[in-house]
């Protein structure tokens, strides 16, 4: 990391617990000895420990900043965000029970039920798992989470759970906004193309993503990629092949939309044509290009359905005409 994290002093956890009681377990929780052990070059930490002698999944973050306002402020963002998660609660969505802060560690730790597996450790030990299902299942909490407007931006193999209803769900939102560089490297695999090199992106001078308006935040066009690089990850067995965009080549809006993805031929093999369409539109390169989160998961639900792409309004009108007299819908 490029900044080196403060441990939280007892004047400002006693100010947060006092200020967020209802989701404070700080005073319940018992941490393993790995999170007790300094972790500092480690921006997150998962493992289990125990809420009033249950087992539980804690989910732990390093707080940055240099300052007491930095931290403050960082914290605030990452209790908003748990507040609305909790006021979000969906058989596809981690329970997250609260937070708990010790002051002599340096990170603000989530308390979540403890799950059956991850969604990898599943399918390694399961030979009937279903990626199909599994998609569905992310595809639905996601859909559920973008209609309340919040976007998750952590969605990987290793933070889709597995209850013990066989059910998938996702875990625990990014505590980032904008994803730092030790994120970009250690889930390039699962990075939207426009996260990375964002000075880069803005000269495609693309609606919402000029230099003025978009500053490499996590947005629902990257969920949904991320949603893409999963249904890939979930049928080949394998984490996705990085996607980025070759810069020195591609330079204009135009060539950016002659840009894809090509499915490779054992893809092609495994995964059923029309599920590989859907999952080639949510790996567009272009963000407006992908489809909205209900559409995804009405795509993999129902993958004979017309699908229409993203892109001009008048464009989209002459397609959608001549869908209808092509097909008897």
């Amino acid at each position: 990391m490029s900044e080196k994290p403060c441990i939280i002093d007892p004047e400002e956890l006693l100010s947060l617990e006092t200020r967020c009681s209802s989701l404070s377990l700080t005073r319940r929780v018992v941490y393993p000895i790995a999170l007790l052990q300094p972790l500092c070059d480690v921006e997150e930490v998962t493992c289990s420990g125990q809420l009033d002698g249950q087992e539980v999944r804690l989910h732990s973050m390093v707080i940055p900043g240099l300052t007491k306002g930095e931290r403050r402020q960082a914290i605030e963002k990452i209790i908003s965000k748990l507040k609305r998660w909790r006021s979000c609660r969906h058989l596809h969505l981690l329970d997250i029970y609260g937070f708990s802060a010790q002051p002599d560690i340096p990170r603000l730790t989530l308390v979540a039920a403890s799950p059956s597996s991850t969604v990898l450790q599943y399918m390694a030990l399961n030979a009937d798992f279903d990626p199909l299902r599994s998609c569905i299942d992310i595809a639905t909490g996601l859909d559920f989470l973008h209609r309340k407007s919040i976007v998750h931006g952590a969605i990987r193999g290793s933070n889709i759970l597995v209850n013990q209803d066989g059910q998938s769900l996702l875990g625990e939102f990014s505590a980032e906004t904008v994803p730092t560089a030790a994120t970009l490297e250690r889930y390039a695999n699962w990075i939207a193309p426009e996260l990375v090199q964002v000075h880069r992106f803005h000269a495609f001078l693309i609606d919402n993503y000029r230099s003025h308006d978009y500053f490499g935040e996590y947005q629902m066009a990257s969920d949904i990629f991320a949603m893409g690089c999963i249904a890939l990850e979930l049928y080949m067995k394998e984490p996705p092949p990085i996607l980025q965009i070759p810069y020195d080549t591609v330079r204009t809006h135009k060539e950016l939309a002659h840009l894809h993805r090509e499915s490779t031929a054992r893809e092609k093999q495994i995964i059923p044509e029309r599920i590989l369409g859907a999952i080639s539109a949510m790996l567009s390169f272009v963000p407006h290009r992908r489809p909205q989160s209900e559409h995804a998961l009405k795509w993999l639900k129902r993958p004979d359905m017309l699908r229409i792409s993203a892109c001009p309004p008048v464009y989209a009108k002459r397609m959608l005409w001549r869908a209808f007299r092509e097909k008897d819908i």
